[in-house]
């Protein structure tokens, strides 16, 4: 099920692509790897994998140059030691993301959104489904006129308790 579900987004994602290439500089579409830290002792962490890397792809619409709406898909695959068993998380995310001012070639931002994960282990019987509020602050590098670098620093809150953060690193081309 996890599987057919991320891969029915991957598709979701280059149908998407395809279309922004009609566009002039709207659409930009991004690998993405993030990290995510330690969470030991918190009940509602976003993920209980030891090494909690993801991969996946996002996606980001322009309104403005200075305002877009980003959707990113991530999974994550690892051993967890509580519970104890092999984990597989798909995580989406939908955020708004705001660039007050532009550097040379540093475009800084701040995005705010929402974070949907499932977790599934292979020792429990049912898989777990959570959302979390996510604030993010973090930089683009454009390496090129289309190709560009970002970095990125989240926080991950249910409205009243803290969940975790992550890093993340993407490189991405925008159309």
């Amino acid at each position: 099920m996890f599987t057919k579900l991320f891969h029915q987004s991957i598709a979701v994602l280059f149908l998407l692509a395809g279309f922004a290439f009609a566009q002039d500089n709207k659409w930009s579409v991004s690998f993405i790897s993030s990290y995510f830290g330690d969470q030991t002792g918190n009940l509602y962490q976003v993920t209980a994998i030891n090494n909690p890397i993801s991969l996946g792809f996002q996606l980001q619409y322009f309104m403005r140059s200075d305002l877009g709406l980003k959707y990113a898909v991530e999974s994550l695959y690892g051993e967890t030691t509580n519970p104890n068993g092999n984990e597989f998380n798909v995580q989406s995310s939908f955020a708004i993301v705001g660039y007050p001012f532009k550097m040379w070639r540093f475009r800084p931002f701040l995005a705010q959104g929402v974070l949907w994960v499932q977790q599934n282990n292979n020792i429990e019987s049912k898989s777990k489904r959570r959302f979390y509020y996510e604030f993010g602050i973090g930089t683009e590098l454009a390496l090129s006129a289309k190709l560009f670098n970002s970095f990125t620093a989240k926080l991950y809150t249910n409205g009243w308790n803290y969940h975790g953060w992550s890093t993340a690193l993407s490189l991405g081309f925008r159309f």
